[in-house]
């Protein structure tokens, strides 16, 4: 019979990685340090994940798609495209805002040597409905006709950048602030 999975534990285990990984990075994580600071036994963590890369590999994943859920709720794809496109940006903003250390630990991974291709492709399965929208949007001739990982990054890049601002006190985050980011993506995107 499979053992039950106590997703109690399992979140226990994500937010003590994530907590470890930001104070130490990928290398110094240890699964012992993991099972400590979760307050459960060693053998508990090597039940649920199998080793320190299946571990963060889970992580990612698991974080990928909560930021998604939260990101595209209440998201008609079937309204007009320049309104979904702006719902999303100013969601997508919003969340990475209030999910900083997550949104760090999604691009520290990102670039690290954890990053297994079977893992990006789940990944993009998560984002399927954002290609899907900036495919449309070049379909429908609205956006430029350029690969897709480009659109993307020009989206969400200047978000990324405006954040680190603003944690470094260089620049404040309003309504004003964001609006006028969000017009300069728009302009650097549209056809």
């Amino acid at each position: 019979m499979a053992r039950h999975r106590d997703y109690t534990k399992i979140e226990q285990i994500f937010e003590s990685t994530l907590k470890l990984v930001l104070e130490k990075g990928f290398a110094g994580l240890k699964m012992a340090e993991v099972a400590k600071e979760a307050n459960l036994a060693t053998g508990t963590v090597y039940i649920y994940f199998k080793d320190k890369d299946d571990l963060i590999n889970q992580l990612y994943l698991f974080l990928k798609r909560r930021k998604t859920i939260l990101f595209l709720q209440g998201i008609d794809q079937k309204e007009d495209f320049d309104l979904v496109l702006k719902k999303i940006w100013f969601a997508y903003f919003e969340v990475t805002m209030q999910h900083v250390n997550e949104s760090a630990f999604l691009e520290q991974y990102y670039r690290s040597p954890f990053l297994k291709s079977n893992v990006k492709e789940e990944s993009k399965q998560i984002l399927k409905p954002i290609y899907d929208l900036l495919e449309r949007g070049v379909k429908e001739g609205k956006l430029h006709s350029v690969n897709v990982e480009i659109l993307l990054s020009q989206i969400v890049g200047p978000i990324h950048e405006m954040i680190r601002a603003y944690h470094d006190g260089a620049v404040e985050i309003n309504a004003e602030t964001m609006n006028q980011l969000y017009q300069l993506v728009m302009r650097g995107i549209k056809a």
